[in-house]
């Protein structure tokens, strides 16, 4: 037999994916935020997590506005 999908499981994993999304989120953004005070030594933001923080804030203000 298959397992058939139901919406039940799909709404599980998507509410499991999104906190995991909002999770990872909020630790960038956090670490974003005390780079910008300088918490985290004078060393600079590798570029590609820099613009993944970036990305992250639209994506977050984007599911804010959805959910």
């Amino acid at each position: 037999m298959t397992a058939v999908p139901t919406a039940g499981s799909f709404r599980r994993v998507t509410l499991l994916t999104y906190r995991a999304l909002s999770v990872v989120m909020l630790v960038v953004l956090a670490m974003a935020g005390l780079d910008e005070l300088g918490v985290l030594g004078e060393g600079e933001w590798p570029e590609p997590l820099y613009t993944l923080s970036i990305v992250f804030m639209f994506v977050a203000a984007s599911l804010a506005m959805i959910f």
